[in-house]
């Protein structure tokens, strides 16, 4: 009975570290500790990724977004390719190159979002009181 309990003891923290382990690995290999932001948030639209992917903001924070790339981008809600989750996060046209778009946030939660023409491109706004 006690190598029984050793056992299922064992293979519970080797689980238990390999979850831990692969959610490190799936983010990146970075803990992120996100800071709560407010007034007018950048994030650079860039060929293969948004910059920051991750934002963290009060409630009525604007976000610009800005097109660096040479191509256009359309950022929008999840989920691709209908945006239902949060539809009116969504400029409903690709950003051309060098032009901005806006978004106030005002409803609290975590909104995924990615790039409509490069679903690929992906990241998340947390929105808080």
């Amino acid at each position: 009975m006690t190598n029984k309990k050793a056992f299922i003891t064992a293979l519970s923290l080797v689980l238990t570290v390999a979850v831990v382990g692969g959610i490190f690995l799936f983010s990146g290999g970075e803990a992120k500790i996100l800071s709560t932001q407010s007034g007018n948030v950048i994030i650079r639209m860039g060929e293969d990724a948004y910059t920051p992917n991750q934002v963290k903001i009060k409630v009525g924070t604007k976000i610009t977004f800005i097109n660096e790339t040479n191509t256009a981008r359309w950022p929008a809600s999840d989920l691709h390719p209908s945006h239902g989750i949060y539809p009116e996060f969504d400029p409903k046209r690709p950003i051309p190159k060098g032009e901005t778009w806006e978004f106030t946030f005002d409803k609290i939660g975590e909104w995924g979002f990615h790039d409509h023409l490069s679903p690929y491109i992906t990241g998340k706004i947390v929105v808080v009181k």
